[in-house]
C-alpha cells in the first residue's frame, strides 16, 4: 500500500500548549455508560477502567472501560474536540492491542488524531458539543427511527489469528506467522465455505533480498488442496487442525508472503502491488468472482464511504469486506469488516487476533469539521468478494501425441455452494471426435494434426461459466528416424510436450550447460527446489512421435548428468516408450541415486554446485544407450523422460538421439579388441581390453529388451584392463556388452545360462 508520512504536527506534541478541554475519567465513564445503555438497551451496567492511553507528555488520550463481566467494552475519548465514542463491543473484554496488530494500528491512528487536534488547539463544533451533551446527560434523541440502534451483522463467525496453530504449515523454525492478509482471506473464504478446492499452483522464492528471511522456494499445489470447511472451527485452540493451517498457507503463497516469525507481510490490492495481492488471488487461485473492486478512502466522503461498505453488508447474502490501512512504522494492516450499527454508522471490525478487541469503531475523522489532516487517507477496502454463479475448470490427458490419440477430459468445475452444484456441461472440441459433448468427463479422439482449442461451459442453478484453453491439444506428425535433439533452441523443443498433471511450478526446463560435443544447453529438472513436493511425484517430457517403419535396428541414446544430494535425498530418471500415442507406456530405463550419478560424489560430499544444487562439469556427463530392436517397423513411437522427485538435486539430459543404426557415427573397432570370458557364462564374467592412459571408458550391458542392467566407467591405464562383471541377479538370455570411448564403440554379445 502507498505509504504516507506522519504529519509534522506530531513533532509538536512535546510542547506545552493550551488546547481544548480534556475529559476526565469520571466524565468519560458516565458518558460511556450512557452510550452503551442507549446502543444495547441495557439498564444495569458496571463499568470498570481497563486501560488509559496517554500521549508522550503523559496526558490521557482515551479511556477504555470494560462492561460488567465479559459484556464488552467501550472506548471514550479524553478530548472534547472529538467524537466522544471511539468504539465499543458487547462481547468479551478489552485487551491492550499487541504492537503491530491491526487493532493497534487503528487505535494509534485515533491517538494521533487526538494529539494533532490538541497540538493545533482545534475546538469542538456544534455537532461534537451536542454529541458530548447527549452522552454525559443521557439525552439521546430516539424520535428519529434511523438513529435507533439496529445491528447489521456481524457476519463473520470465525475469530482466527496468525499464530499459534494457524501457522502450522508456514516455513521456518520458529515458524513464521501467517500474515494478516492471509488470515483475512481465510476468514472471508470460511464465511462463504468456498471453494471446494483451489486452482492451479503458486510458488515463489522467499530469499533475502528482497524478502526478510531465506526460506527458499515455497509452493502451494492448490488443485489438490481440498478444503474441508466443516472441519474448520471458528477458533483454533490446540494443535492438529491442519485444514485451517493449510488454507492460510495456501493463501500466503499465492500472495508471495514476506514470511517472518514476528511479522509476515503482503499486499491487498492491484493498486498496492500488481501481480501478488489478495484482490487477484481470490479469483485466480480460489475461484471467486473476477469483479472484486478496490476502493480508496481518500476518494470518498465519509458518507459515501459508509454507504459503500453498508451496501456490501446489506446484500443478500452479505458480502463481508476486506478492510486495510497503512501506518508509516509498522506497515500495512488488513482485517475483516463484517457489520455495522444503523444508529451511529460505526463499523464492526474483526481484527484477526483471536477475537481480541473485535467491535464497532468510528470511521469518521474525530473532528470532521475542524482538522485539515487526513489520518484516514491510507484506508482502502475490497468489495464484491463473492463466489461466481459457476466456475468452469477442466484438464485433459494426454495433451500431445500423434494422430489417432484419445484424450480423457476430466471436469473439475464447481458451483458457488454445495447446494448449487454443476448440473450441465457443454464441451466443444475443435478438431476432435465428437466435436461436442454434454458428458461430464468425455473421451475425445483426434485424427488430424494441429493445435486445437477446448471449450467448456458449465451451468448451475445460479448461472453459467466458460473456460477456453487455446491450443490445448497438440497432434503431431511422426518424424522418421534418425532424430536428434540438443535443446539449443526454444523449450520445449518443437513437437515435444511436457506432461505436468499436478501443475507443479518446478518443471523440466532449459539449462545453460551442455553435454558432450559443442552443446551449450540441456534439459534439466531441479528437484532441490521442490521443497513442498512429495517424494515420488512424477513429471514427464514427451518426445515427438518417431516412425521406425523402415528401421531395422533402432536405439535411443542420450547424455545424462546427475549427483544426488546425499544417501537420503536422491532422485530417479525413468524412460518409457509408447506405441499408441501415449495411452500406454512401457518402461525401458530406470536409474536413481548413485546408480544414476555421473560424478561418483553426492552434493553433500563434493559434487560441483551452483547456489546449492548440482551443476555438471564437462567431465560429469555419461552417455546411456537403450536398444529398441523390438520396436523395428512400428510407425508411431513416443518416448517419455520421467523425473521422479526425491528432493535430491538437479538432473540434466542432453543430446537425445534416436537412430536407425547409431553405430555408424562411431569408428567401430574389431570385436577381438574386447574379450569376454567365459562366454557363455552364469552371469559372472570378465571383460578384457587394451586402454589408453588419457581416455575414460564407459561399459554398459543391455538385456534383450534394450534395458541397461549394468553400467560402469573406468579410467584408462595405458595397458590391458581386466574388469570383473557380475550379472548373477539377471535372467538367463542373450546380453549385449557395449564399450565406448571418445568416437569409438565396440559391441559384444554374450550368453548367460
Amino acid at each position: 500500500m502507498k505509504k504516507i508520512a506522519l504529519l509534522s504536527i506530531l513533532l509538536l506534541t512535546g510542547m506545552v500548549l493550551s488546547y481544548a478541554k480534556p475529559i476526565d475519567v469520571r466524565t468519560a465513564q458516565s458518558a460511556g455508560s450512557n452510550y452503551y445503555s442507549h446502543i444495547f438497551h441495557v439498564q444495569s451496567l458496571q463499568l470498570s477502567l481497563a486501560y488509559t492511553e496517554k500521549s508522550p507528555g503523559g496526558e490521557p488520550v482515551y479511556y477504555v472501560f470494560n462492561v460488567n463481566t465479559d459484556k464488552g467494552f467501550i472506548i471514550v475519548s479524553a478530548e472534547d474536540a472529538t467524537h466522544p465514542i471511539l468504539g465499543y463491543s458487547n462481547e468479551g473484554g478489552y485487551a491492550a492491542p499487541t504492537i503491530g496488530s491491526n487493532a493497534a494500528y487503528w487505535m494509534n491512528k485515533e491517538k494521533d488524531q487526538i494529539i494533532a487536534i490538541r497540538a493545533n488547539n482545534i475546538q469542538a463544533g456544534a455537532t461534537l458539543k451536542n454529541e458530548w451533551a447527549s452522552c454525559i446527560n443521557n439525552t439521546f434523541d430516539n424520535s428519529n427511527t434511523h438513529r435507533v440502534s439496529s445491528f447489521v451483522g456481524p457476519f463473520c463467525a470465525t475469530t482466527w489469528d496468525q499464530s499459534p496453530y494457524y501457522n502450522a504449515y508456514c516455513p521456518g523454525s520458529p515458524q513464521a506467522v501467517t500474515g494478516c492478509v492471509a488470515t483475512t482471506m481465510g476468514q472471508i473464504m470460511k464465511y462463504w465455505n468456498y471453494p471446494p478446492h483451489g486452482i492451479g499452483y503458486a510458488s515463489y522464492n522467499d530469499v533475502n533480498p528482497p524478502y526478510s528471511e531465506n526460506y527458499g522456494w515455497l509452493f502451494a499445489y492448490l488443485d489438490t488442496s481440498n478444503y474441508m470447511w466443516a472441519s474448520m472451527p471458528n477458533k483454533v485452540i490446540s494443535p492438529g487442525n491442519s485444514q485451517v493451517a493449510k488454507l492460510l498457507y495456501d493463501a500466503g503463497v499465492t500472495l508471495q508472503m514476506n514470511y517472518s516469525p514476528s511479522n509476515s507481510g503482503s499486499f491487498v490490492s492491484m493498486y498496492d502491488f500488481p501481480g501478488a495481492n489478495s484482490q487477484e488471488s481470490f479469483p485466480n487461485y480460489f475461484g471467486y468472482t473476477k469483479y472484486i473492486h478496490d476502493e480508496l478512502r481518500r476518494q470518498h466522503t465519509t458518507a459515501a464511504w459508509l454507504s459503500l461498505i453498508e451496501a456490501e453488508l446489506n446484500a443478500v447474502p452479505a458480502r463481508i469486506v476486506s478492510y486495510s490501512g497503512l501506518d508509516p512504522v509498522n506497515g500495512g494492516h488488513n482485517w475483516v469488516c463484517d457489520g455495522y450499527n444503523t444508529a451511529d454508522n460505526y463499523l464492526h471490525m474483526n481484527w484477526g487476533w483471536s477475537g481480541a478487541d473485535d467491535g464497532y469503531f468510528n470511521v469518521d475523522s474525530l473532528n470532521p469539521s475542524g482538522t485539515p489532516y487526513h489520518f484516514n487517507d491510507s484506508e482502502e477496502v475490497l468489495t464484491n468478494i463473492k463466489p461466481p454463479p459457476a466456475k468452469a475448470l477442466f484438464m485433459g490427458n494426454p495433451t500431445a501425441g500423434c494422430a489417432g490419440m484419445k484424450v480423457q477430459f476430466t471436469d473439475q468445475s464447481f458451483g458457488p455452494a454445495p447446494s448449487f452444484p454443476v448440473t450441465a456441461w457443454k464441451w466443444t472440441f475443435a478438431g476432435g471426435t465428437p466435436p461436442i459433448s454434454t458428458s461430464q468427463n468425455p473421451v475425445v479422439t483426434y485424427t488430424s494434426t494441429g493445435a486445437f482449442n477446448v471449450t467448456l461451459v458449465v451451468t448451475t442453478a445460479k448461472g453459467t461459466d466458460t473456460m477456453v484453453k487455446s491450443s490445448y491439444i497438440t497432434v503431431l506428425n511422426s518424424a522418421s528416424a534418425p532424430l536428434a535433439q540438443g535443446f539449443e533452441q526454444n523449450f520445449p523443443p518443437l513437437h515435444w510436450s511436457e506432461n505436468n498433471p499436478s501443475n507443479y511450478f518446478v518443471t523440466w526446463s532449459k539449462a545453460s550447460v551442455g553435454g558432450y560435443g559443442l552443446s551449450a544447453h540441456s534439459m534439466a529438472y531441479n528437484n532441490s527446489k521442490t521443497t513442498n513436493a512429495n517424494i515420488g511425484d512424477r513429471q514427464q517430457m514427451y518426445s515427438q512421435p518417431v516412425s521406425f517403419f523402415s528401421t531395422n535396428n533402432p536405439e535411443l541414446y542420450f547424455d545424462v548428468a546427475y549427483a544426488p544430494y546425499n544417501n537420503q535425498f536422491s532422485d530417479t530418471l525413468a524412460v518409457y516408450y509408447s506405441t499408441d500415442c501415449g495411452v500406454q507406456w512401457t518402461q525401458v530405463y530406470l536409474k536413481g541415486g548413485m546408480s544414476l550419478c555421473t560424478t561418483g560424489k553426492s552434493v553433500q560430499n563434493g559434487a560441483n554446485t551452483d547456489s546449492g544444487t548440482f551443476k555438471p562439469l564437462n567431465t560429469n556427463w555419461r552417455t546411456d544407450t537403450i536398444y529398441l530392436g523390438n520396436l523395428a517397423g512400428n510407425p508411431d513411437v513416443m518416448f517419455s523422460f520421467e523425473n521422479r522427485c526425491g528432493k535430491g538435486s538437479s538432473m540434466y539430459i542432453d543430446n537425445v538421439n534416436i537412430k536407425d543404426n547409431p553405430l555408424s557415427v562411431f569408428n567401430i573397432t574389431e570385436d577381438n579388441t574386447l574379450a569376454v570370458y567365459p562366454n557363455p557364462n552364469n552371469g559372472s564374467f570378465t571383460l578384457q581390453f587394451d586402454s589408453h592412459a588419457d581416455k575414460t571408458y564407459a561399459i554398459s550391458v543391455y538385456d534383450m529388451l534394450g534395458q541397461e542392467v549394468m553400467h560402469n566407467q573406468v579410467a584408462g591405464s595405458g595397458g590391458r584392463l581386466l574388469l570383473p562383471v557380475n550379472l548373477t541377479g539377471c535372467s538367463k538370455g542373450i546380453y549385449t556388452v557395449v564399450l565406448k570411448s571418445d568416437n569409438q564403440q565396440t559391441v559384444k554379445k554374450i550368453a548367460v545360462f
